[in-house]
């Protein structure tokens, strides 16, 4: 917030005219981005080039000193760089599979489980991209499920606070988890569910029939 105020303030005290379609527009995105955090990148888009052009940092372009053989020459190594480091295919999928439940998918996939599931927050968008048949619980749209209470339902879970009182409500049949939740060692330890699937990555339980 100091840091917000003092670019602000800035701006405010720069002899540079303030036209009302700038106000309007930063109003907005001031209002929107302490709302809603998922538009402070719209409040920067908007804010930056406004206060650019009335914060003096730099001193004016002077073409006469451009040296386009050292641009050139930088542009160069730091594409050699980018290329040399970037990791190759194997490595990031390798590294997607350390992370991301692909085996436990595969699993669900066999077996016809699709939805009424209980999934981890941060492998919703994986799901949805690699097992669209799949319905997701909860994914990174988190605004959606802020807004009809979803989300902090998700929290109580993982909390272990009412866990499977809200389960129950919901209607899940199967929960697809990381090993080490606490909602997990619930599960584990409740008569109702049992364990279907699991790896080092995830677990899958699902309701028992007794």
């Amino acid at each position: 917030m100091v840091l917000l105020l003092s670019i602000l303030g800035c701006g405010l005290l720069s002899r540079r005219r303030w036209w009302l379609h700038e106000v309007l527009l930063g109003a907005f995105a001031l209002y929107a981005s302490l709302t809603y955090w998922r538009m402070e990148f719209f409040a920067v888009l908007i804010f930056v080039p406004a206060i650019a052009a009335r914060i003096t940092v730099f001193p004016p372009y002077d073409p006469q000193k451009e040296k386009p053989w050292l641009n050139a020459a930088i542009i160069f190594a730091v594409l050699v760089i980018m290329v040399s480091r970037f990791p190759a295919e194997a490595t990031l999928e390798a590294k997607i599979r350390e992370n991301f439940p692909e085996k436990a998918l595969a699993f669900m996939h066999d077996h016809g489980i699709q939805d009424h599931v209980l999934n981890e927050y941060a492998w919703g968008g994986y799901i949805i991209w690699h097992s669209p048949q799949i319905k997701t619980f909860i994914d990174g749209r988190a605004d959606i499920f802020v807004y009809n209470g979803v989300f902090d339902d998700y929290l109580k879970i993982h909390r272990i606070d009412k866990t499977l009182e809200l389960l129950d409500h919901y209607g899940i049949r199967y929960a697809l988890l990381n090993p080490n939740d606490a909602s997990a060692y619930v599960l584990s330890h409740s008569p109702c569910w049992q364990k279907v699937y699991s790896d080092d990555v995830a677990v899958l339980y699902g309701r028992s029939n007794e």
